[in-house]
C-alpha cells in the first residue's frame, strides 16, 4: 500500500489498520466495475490494469470520460454525499481494484488529512481538465 501515492502519507502501523479494511478484486477485460445508477457506497483505486469510466449518449453510442491506470481512484467524491453514480465503470484489460467502503473511506479521511488533500487535489485535476475541453 505505501506504494499507492493516495496511501503515502501513512505510517506502517496505519497502513496495517487500512489494510484490514480493504477489498482487492481480480478482473477480466470488459468486467463492470459499477454502472450508471448504483449507489456510490465504495472508492476504486486501479492496483493493476486499466479501467474506463463511460456514459451512454441518448443515440446509444458509448462516450469515454477517463481512462485509469495503476494508483488512479474514482469515487472519493461520491462516497461523501451518498451519491449514486451517472456513469459506468468497467475494465479495459485484466485488472485488479482496491475496494473501500463509506466506512472505511470516512475513518481513513479521518485519520490523515494528507488523504483528503490528494482527493481534493485530484478532484481539481479532473475539474480543470474537463473544463479545459468545453
Amino acid at each position: 500500500l505505501k506504494k499507492i501515492p493516495l496511501f503515502s502519507y501513512f505510517s506502517d502501523e496505519e497502513l496495517n489498520e487500512i489494510r484490514k479494511g480493504l477489498k482487492l478484486e481480480t478482473l477480466k477485460r470488459g468486467d463492470a466495475i459499477f454502472s450508471s445508477g448504483d449507489s456510490a457506497d465504495r472508492m476504486f483505486i486501479v492496483y493493476e490494469g486499466f479501467m474506463k469510466i463511460s456514459m451512454y449518449l441518448s443515440d446509444g453510442r458509448e462516450q469515454i470520460l477517463y481512462i485509469y491506470k495503476k494508483d488512479d481512484f474514482v469515487g472519493g467524491f461520491n462516497i461523501l454525499y451518498q451519491d449514486k453514480y451517472v456513469y459506468n465503470a468497467a475494465a479495459t484489460t485484466n485488472a485488479k481494484i482496491i475496494v473501500i467502503n463509506k466506512y472505511d473511506f470516512e475513518n481513513i479521511m479521518l485519520k490523515n488529512k494528507d488523504f483528503v488533500l490528494k482527493v481534493l487535489e485530484e478532484a481539481y485535476y479532473r475539474i480543470r481538465k474537463s473544463e479545459e475541453l468545453i
